[in-house]
């Protein structure tokens, strides 16, 4: 496959990739020139990692497209992009929110696995040579999450009494990924969890709540509500005992262990502070002087802030 003839094209320094694919198919219409959809997304691929190694300070990129046959342009992508790129993605992010970053890495192209569970890839780095496609891309983070998954719950499964299944490991890992960045206190909060659905009390999660008025997408930059907590939904531990459906975001390898490995504590209750990390409490009366605490050194953190500002 090949252009019957040679033709110029145009890009402004900051064409949005619908702009790229209009003018391409434009020029390739008018010239009689024809090829696979899958080769028109090859080239607007070509085109931004052109620009983002040979940008000029000009405020137009001139390409011309001379006779090129579809195996030379493929070694003209291989050639410019031979550079490693790290991807990392963070733990803690939603399926939605990593596919957004990983629409925007200009080395992966094609289309987009139909569905991808939420939870069902690994997060963290990654490094890649070249142009790789989506699905080349996340198939061994799907394969990895599933064989991370497959391990721990082979550890445990002869001797858990509260978590039923691989799913359910994956379900609680994702909710103590959300709950706290801090390792030392995932153990702590896995035991917490485990507690409260022994004793068939509501686990009272906010990052579920929260997971549910974002659909995992959107940025949530409120304070939750009274409101928000009455929410009906499957996904709402604060209306509904026992764990959510399904995971609630990508849980790095940390937090699964701690799932599979809690800590054996008789703690019921956990309540953040203001330096990053939680109290724990075994009864409500402790716990609700926690919360005031909390409240207080909130209050001291904003008004040192006035201060200073």
């Amino acid at each position: 496959m090949n252009f019957s003839k040679s033709f110029t094209i145009f890009l402004p320094q900051n064409a949005t990739p619908t702009e790229v694919f209009v003018r391409f198919k434009n020029e390739a219409t008018e010239n009689s020139a024809t090829s696979p959809f899958s080769f028109i997304q090859s080239f607007i691929t070509f085109v931004y990692e052109f620009k983002s190694l040979h940008s000029s300070e000009s405020q137009q990129a001139i390409y011309t497209i001379n006779s090129l046959t579809y195996d030379n342009f493929i070694q003209r992508i291989k050639k410019i992009s031979s550079k490693q790129q790290k991807i990392s993605i963070a733990p803690g992010l939603t399926i939605c929110q990593a596919i957004k970053q990983l629409l925007r890495v200009n080395s992966l192209y094609g289309f987009l696995p139909e569905k991808i569970p939420e939870g069902s890839i690994s997060p963290g780095p990654t490094y890649i040579d070249g142009m790789m496609t989506f699905n080349d891309f996340i198939l061994p983070l799907k394969n990895k999450m599933q064989n991370l998954v497959d391990q721990y719950w082979s550890e445990i499964k002869d001797t858990e009494v509260v978590l039923k299944s691989s799913h359910e490991l994956l379900i609680l890992a994702s909710l103590i990924e959300r709950e706290t960045y801090h390792n030392p206190e995932k153990n702590i909060i896995a035991g917490v969890y485990k507690n409260r659905i022994k004793s068939n009390m509501r686990l009272q999660s906010c990052p579920t709540v929260i997971y549910i008025i974002t659909k995992g997408c959107k940025e949530f930059k409120r304070k939750l509500t009274f409101t928000d907590l009455k929410v009906e939904s499957d996904f709402n531990t604060y209306r509904k005992t026992g764990l959510p459906p399904s995971p609630i975001c990508l849980p790095g390898e940390s937090s699964i262990k701690s799932a599979a490995h809690h800590d054996i504590n008789d703690y019921l209750y956990f309540v953040a502070s203001t330096k990053g990390q939680h109290r724990f409490s075994k009864d409500f009366e402790s716990h609700k002087n926690h919360k005031k605490e909390w409240k207080k050194e909130i209050k001291q953190f904003i008004q040192k802030r006035k201060q200073l500002s």
